[in-house]
């Protein structure tokens, strides 16, 4: 997902089960942490995630149809 939004994942996050994604959004790096336990996501995970990606609602939403 992040990557439609070219953001990459940052490979040193090995022995956990959280993800680190980083890229550019309105001229500034942001860095996303991402849990990946199996299962559904929550609701509040997901507005964490967009929020440290410095995306809208919109934008995300629009980009999970694409999916």
């Amino acid at each position: 997902m992040l990557k439609s939004f070219d953001f990459h994942k940052v490979e040193n996050t090995s022995g956990t089960s959280h993800e680190q994604w980083e890229g550019y959004r309105g001229g500034m790096k942001r860095k996303v942490t991402v849990d990946c336990h199996r299962g559904e996501v929550r609701a509040l995970d997901v507005r964490s995630i967009v929020s440290q990606a410095g995306l809208s609602s919109k934008e995300f939403w629009r980009a999970v149809e694409k999916c």
